[in-house]
């Protein structure tokens, strides 16, 4: 699929990698140039890590017993430090991301009393949201008639969440056309992957599959940013290539999964369209650059 401007087209975004500590996309036009594009995730990320530090902050004073298995004050900081460096992907699941970090800070202490204390309160290794996307992934593509292969096998942990998505499923008019859609956009010189865009009702969607604790601002922001970079593939011819009907416009949707039985069935939160977020995300896309250019 293209994406077209008046001057060149973009005639392919290839995988997603890391160059010189950049999440990127690299992106070929037709007239044989190529550049690196940072991802819709990684200006996101701009967001998503204020907030660590203080995490830290909040966990080591709520888990003053800690303090009698070798987890110090200054290792809190540390693990804070290290999330708010790492290049971590948006979408991935952030309890996973920090118990990653908690065990390469704390993992190593005498009997490994502290990774359990951890585990007591965190699901066990899996990353269930992916988990979950890739089962999801899976069915959708097995509806579109490809060559899925076999069934992936995912933990009970994320059966939780594909329930849900199934129970989901079964109450609207679903009518997928593409899963995991790569797009860019020239202007912004950023580019990202749908997890699905799909016919609800009389309307086109693009949707994301969101496990995390409740649905946050940069969930509506990335969804709209993907809105935006599909209205410019529409507007070139492209929603014949998606196998889509003629449509009345694209909207954007998240459907909030659960990852504990305890948390209750899923939950539809259309795009809050009332929010500038293009101007919030240049602005977070700037900060970005401005981070890169100072080498953090």
């Amino acid at each position: 699929m293209e994406v077209v401007t008046a001057t060149r087209k973009i005639v392919e975004i290839g995988d997603p990698m890391t160059s010189y500590k950049r999440a990127v996309y690299p992106v070929m036009f037709d007239d044989g140039n190529t550049a690196l594009y940072d991802r819709v995730t990684a200006v996101l990320d701009v967001f998503s890590k204020e907030g660590l530090i203080y995490w830290a902050a909040n966990e080591e004073r709520g888990f003053k017993s800690w303090a009698d298995r070798g987890a110090t004050p200054r290792g809190w900081w540390k693990v804070a430090r290290r999330l708010a460096d790492d290049e971590y992907d948006h979408d991935a699941n952030l309890d996973d991301v920090i118990e990653r970090e908690i065990r390469a800070e704390f993992g190593t202490y005498k009997n490994g009393r502290v990774r359990h204390a951890f585990q007591a309160t965190k699901h066990e290794a899996a990353d269930i949201g992916t988990m979950a996307d890739k089962w999801i992934t899976w069915s959708v593509d097995k509806e579109l008639g490809k060559n899925v292969g076999a069934e992936p096998e995912i933990p009970d942990a994320s059966m939780v969440a594909v329930n849900a998505w199934l129970e989901w499923r079964r109450t609207v008019n679903f009518t997928p056309y593409k899963t995991q859609l790569r797009v860019a956009s020239q202007e912004l010189e950023v580019a990202g992957t749908i997890d699905c865009i799909a016919g609800v009702g009389d309307r086109v969607a693009v949707i994301d599959w969101k496990t995390s604790r409740q649905v946050y601002g940069a969930a509506h922001m990335q969804v709209d940013i993907y809105r935006r970079m599909l209205n410019e593939m529409v507007l070139a011819g492209g929603a014949s290539s998606l196998g889509a009907p003629s449509i009345k416009g694209v909207c954007g949707l998240i459907v909030w999964l659960p990852k504990n039985e305890g948390d209750g069935t899923f939950k539809v939160v259309p795009v809050d369209t009332s929010v500038d977020h293009l101007a919030g995300f240049i602005g977070a896309r700037d900060a970005l650059r401005w981070r890169q250019r100072m080498g953090e």
